[in-house]
């Protein structure tokens, strides 16, 4: 397994070791250094961390759709009246998607237009130590990893997010419209 297989593994949680052992001048030795290895091992929390928010997300949308569908059904047998709360619920979240979106945007053109900058504010704001500060004479983990790299890795993130948030949106546009064709034909027939 080549380094970069071993890091991807890492990553993807695969593997609980992101050591390797190199060949240097006929010896072998580890690859990573302490300092390295203390950085992968935080980026790796990172990780996990935005992929359960990214979850946990999603889950508690489906948990309040399902509520509030639940809700509106429990008034209907109450009142006689169909309840309102499932159609707030779907306006208010497609609003707020609405709302974050200029943050969003700006954020992508700070990476766009000055990665440098904001490649060190995403570091100063996710990790809470300076071992992201590698050292291209002594740490091989920033010589294996240059510059290209991580815009590509941030292209990548953006993309998939994007893409994730537009499905999201798009999902719940058409519920919502769906949901107020539903309340007008329950009106006029």
């Amino acid at each position: 397994m080549t380094v970069t297989d071993n890091i991807r593994a890492y990553l993807k949680g695969e593997t609980s070791s992101l050591q390797v052992a190199v060949e240097v001048n006929g010896k072998a030795r580890p690859f990573f250094n302490e300092r390295e290895l203390a950085h992968m091992e935080d980026v790796r929390k990172i990780k996990i961390a935005a992929e359960r928010a990214g979850f946990g997300g999603i889950i508690l949308f489906v948990a309040g759709a399902l509520f509030t569908n639940q809700a509106d059904i429990l008034q209907k047998f109450r009142t006689g009246a169909r309840g309102r709360l499932r159609a707030r619920f779907m306006k208010n979240a497609l609003f707020g998607m609405a709302l974050a979106l200029p943050v969003i945007a700006a954020a992508a053109l700070y990476f766009v237009f000055n990665f440098d900058s904001a490649f060190v504010t995403f570091h100063r704001i996710f990790f809470r130590n300076d071992l992201w500060l590698l050292n291209p004479e002594t740490d091989l983990l920033i010589n294996i990893m240059p510059q290209g790299f991580f815009e590509d890795a941030a292209g990548t993130a953006a993309r998939d997010f994007a893409f994730g948030y537009c499905f999201f949106a798009a999902g719940q546009a058409f519920l919502w419209l769906w949901d107020a064709k539903l309340r007008a034909l329950r009106r006029n027939g």
